[in-house]
């Protein structure tokens, strides 16, 4: 897809802003999807703005709001596009959950940074709220969604099945 077809990206959190932006020749940071406003959770902003979030001081995220970039998400995208606050990684920390054609998807952010996540237990290095992140990746386990991980490893995506992780075919993703 052209990068100016793209009408919504969604940061699951404010550290994954690096992934809806680019640095420019003379080092500002831009939107990566020119036509695209990068949509997070209104808890995230607050907590940016009272300097309470991990990313307070990130340039890349001052930037990218004050060209009007970044927005409060305020509703669902579309009927199959919907997000969740589940906060447990940073204040306003988003599911996007994608139900298309009667298959269900969920990017999980940095909930989980490796499919191994799911299977670690709790991980106080990684969450502010290292139970409340357990807590969703338990429902995650028991949903029949493909999970999908922003950094992890080819093909990026897989399902929980029984008692492990199993990579999506391409075709499923």
């Amino acid at each position: 897809f052209p990068r100016e077809s793209i009408t919504h990206a969604i940061a699951t959190h404010a550290e994954g802003v690096g992934m809806w932006a680019w640095r420019t020749d003379d080092g500002a940071w831009v939107p990566f999807f020119p036509n695209a406003e990068i949509l997070v959770d209104q808890r995230e902003l607050d907590a940016i703005d009272d300097g309470s979030h991990p990313s307070a001081g990130d340039p890349r995220f001052a930037q990218l709001r004050e060209q009007g970039a970044a927005q409060a998400i305020t509703a669902d995208v579309t009927d199959e596009v919907t997000v969740e606050v589940v906060g447990a990684h940073s204040p306003g920390h988003l599911l996007v959950w994608i139900n298309s054609e009667g298959q269900t998807a969920v990017m999980v952010g940095h909930l989980a940074l490796s499919p191994l996540h799911f299977a670690t237990g709790e991980c106080p290095q990684q969450h502010p709220d290292p139970p409340a992140a357990e807590a969703v990746l338990e429902r995650l386990r028991s949903s029949d969604a493909l999970l999908i991980g922003p950094l992890w490893p080819t093909p990026g995506a897989g399902y929980w099945v029984g008692a492990g992780f199993t990579p999506a075919t391409p075709a499923a993703v």
